[in-house]
């Protein structure tokens, strides 16, 4: 039976992480330091080192929970065990990183290209529709981390007061873990009165929205997001 593992990350992260050379040393998780730079090989490109916070939150794969296998562990015996190997981009946008990792499994390795997501059917929702239409063409800053980044109280206070400093109008979304009251941890996080000042030029929401149709109304100008996995992309 032939298997194949199907990578919807992008090759530059696998490239840069999830080879086995970056245990060459035996089970030992690598060090800050180590992590923030490429291996032996890596293409010559634009990456040639991370900042600390970058590899810090990369050291995240590397650690036990529950006395489970790390995250790292996992994806190498996927990666080794199955037949070939697909991954979510093409030649023509990162095929250095695909030679790199082929000449790390010695296997095939089968590219199924960027797979964009299908327009989002149906309308926005009425509200949304009147906030947006109230302010100009492509002045609107929308900002959101997906259903499974959550923000700490300073960061929330942080980003939140960044975006009202910008002047611009801005569509915050914060998510919060389950069995979290969303609305009292934004009452502590938040500056006081920070909902009056901004009111009609600000809102921050937790919770589901229509991302897409939002993304693709006029008024919204500029996408704020995590950009991936760990911030490889970026």
């Amino acid at each position: 039976m032939k298997t194949l593992c199907f990578s919807v990350f992008s090759a530059i992260s696998g490239a840069y992480l999830t080879v086995p050379a970056r245990l060459q040393s035996g089970p030992v998780e690598p060090s800050v330091d180590d992590l923030k730079k490429p291996l032996l090989g890596f293409p010559q490109t634009s990456l040639t080192s991370l900042k600390a916070f970058q590899a810090q939150e990369l050291s995240y794969i590397f650690k036990s929970f529950d006395g489970n296998p790390a995250v790292y562990y996992r994806v190498i015996d996927c990666l080794t065990s199955c037949t070939a190997i697909v991954i979510k981009t093409c030649t023509q946008m990162e095929g250095p990183y695909v030679d790199f990792m082929k000449t790390r499994f010695q296997k095939k390795f089968l590219l199924s290209g960027p797979l964009t997501p299908e327009p989002q059917l149906g309308a926005l929702e009425q509200k949304w529709a009147d906030w947006l239409g109230q302010h100009p063409p492509k002045s609107v800053i929308f900002c959101s981390f997906g259903s499974k980044t959550f923000r700490n109280k300073d960061q929330i206070k942080e980003l939140a007061t960044g975006l009202e400093l910008t002047g611009l109008p801005f569509f915050l979304v914060l998510n919060f873990p389950a069995g979290v009251n969303g609305q009292a941890e934004l009452e502590q996080a938040l500056p006081k009165r920070f909902m009056e000042a901004i009111k009609g030029r600000g809102v921050i929401h937790t919770g589901w929205v229509q991302q897409q149709l939002i993304l693709a109304h006029q008024s919204v100008g500029c996408y704020v997001c995590h950009s991936g996995y760990l911030l490889l992309n970026d």
